[in-house]
């Protein structure tokens, strides 16, 4: 079970969106930049709604990395 699905489960919001930043990160960086769209967006919208600006540009910038 991934990171992200044991704080899906929990209903914690904010660390599985932080989760799916980590996971699109990692997938950025080993050259998988088209497995870490789905997570950068899943992440993006849910800072979006917690009003997370950090973590909001620290996802925009990862999608900027990955175009």
């Amino acid at each position: 079970m991934t990171a992200v699905e044991i704080h899906a489960r929990m209903g914690t919001v904010p660390n599985e969106s932080l989760a799916r930043l980590r996971a699109a990160e990692s997938l950025v960086r080993t050259g998988r930049s088209g497995e870490g769209r789905r997570p950068v967006r899943l992440a993006s919208d849910a800072f979006q709604r917690l009003g997370a600006t950090r973590l909001l540009r620290q996802a925009a910038a990862l999608v900027a990395r990955a175009a």
